[in-house]
């Protein structure tokens, strides 16, 4: 009898999907970074106020996330509309004394007080936090089989690494927080991973084609999932970037230039049609396409640039930051977590740097 071993990615999601819910569940509502104002902004259009206005910048519940491209804030809307969010005084309560950002503060580490409303069964604004909090876990695992497929072209015979590739991303604590809550920032990572998947898998069939091209297909499929990117988040204008370069890449091998601007037109027209309304909406309501100016409204800018020396210090924090702060970036953990993850990431910096010399020793003792 064959032994045949599991599919290792199911195995991976499964893992993944349990672990995050379990963080969905523990974490109390809105204890992430802006998640509240996140939450508000979903709860803003379920109740009927539309996309947010001038008149709404600094007064409406959702803070400085209403100049945030809105896709993430309306597929949650459409998710959670039946839920009737009248209870919201009762679980959206302020703590006035919140430490945010001070993890050596002694209690008041919420950002929310906390009480009986939330409890089980979920009702109402809790319910329907919560079931945003899925659909971003949801979107957690796109990226992580996203992740997995572009291990699988760059490694064609080695699923191990993609399914190492899969894992670092699965169960790195700070992407299992943040994709157990509501917050855009998982809307526009699966559209950018699954952008790297496809940009990977089209350079890939291009150069087994003597006279490469990208069909009309691939080309539709693209320009969706940059407009959908751009739609999800500011940072998702990069998708743009990376395609375009695919396409420069395929167009280069095959010396096919004037195809290049055929390509480029195609994709960039319908990337406009999904997103460009919200950037001409932006300019003719706010005299700004990105709507930043409503955004540093609420968020000023500094008045001076940072110095190089304080962004080097801050630099310890960004690293843990990435691999796990929790909380309104007032919980860490003991500095051995920390320092677990630093010495994985040396070996792994270190396995990069030895792979050419280690495959060229490998060919040289096997030729003898």
């Amino acid at each position: 009898m064959v032994n045949k071993k599991p599919p290792i990615l199911p195995l991976i999601l499964c893992a993944f999907l349990a672990l995050s819910a379990i963080y969905s569940i523990v974490t109390p509502l809105f204890e992430s970074p802006d998640e509240i104002w996140h939450y508000e902004y979903v709860r803003w259009l379920v109740e009927g106020n539309g996309l947010p206005r001038p008149e709404d910048v600094g007064h409406a519940p959702w803070h400085q996330e209403g100049s945030q491209p809105p896709l993430y804030y309306i597929l949650a809307a459409l998710i959670t509309a039946p839920i009737p969010t009248d209870n919201a005084a009762q679980v959206i309560r302020y703590n006035p004394h919140a430490a945010i950002g001070q993890p050596d503060s002694f209690g008041n580490k919420n950002m929310i007080s906390h009480g009986e409303a939330e409890g089980w069964p979920w009702q109402g604004v809790v319910l329907a936090a919560h079931l945003a909090r899925f659909f971003s876990i949801l979107l957690g695992a796109i990226t992580v089989a996203a992740t997995y497929a572009a291990a699988v072209f760059i490694f064609p015979d080695r699923r191990a690494i993609a399914a190492l590739a899969a894992a670092v991303v699965a169960f790195n604590p700070q992407f299992l927080f943040l994709s157990a809550t509501v917050n855009n920032d998982n809307l526009v990572t699966a559209c950018s991973a699954v952008a790297i998947w496809l940009c990977l898998r089209q350079l890939q069939f291009s150069q087994r084609d003597s006279a490469p091209a990208v069909s009309i297909k691939q080309l539709l499929l693209l320009g969706l999932l940059v407009g959908v990117a751009a739609l999800s988040k500011l940072s998702g204008l990069g998708v743009a970037g990376l395609v375009g370069l695919t396409l420069m890449v395929i167009a280069w091998r095959g010396r096919s230039f004037a195809k290049l601007l055929r390509w480029g037109s195609i994709v960039g027209a319908v990337a406009v049609a999904v997103a460009g309304w919200w950037y001409l909406r932006n300019w003719l309501l706010f005299g700004d396409p990105l709507a930043l100016q409503a955004m540093f409204a609420i968020l000023p800018r500094r008045p001076v640039p940072p110095t190089a020396s304080e962004l080097l210090a801050r630099l310890p924090g960004i690293w843990r930051s990435f691999w796990g702060v929790w909380g309104w970036f007032n919980v860490v953990a003991d500095d051995w977590f920390y320092t677990i993850y630093t010495v994985l990431s040396l070996c792994g910096l270190l396995g990069i740097t030895l792979t050419i010399p280690l495959q060229r020793f490998y060919k040289a003792s096997r030729n003898r």
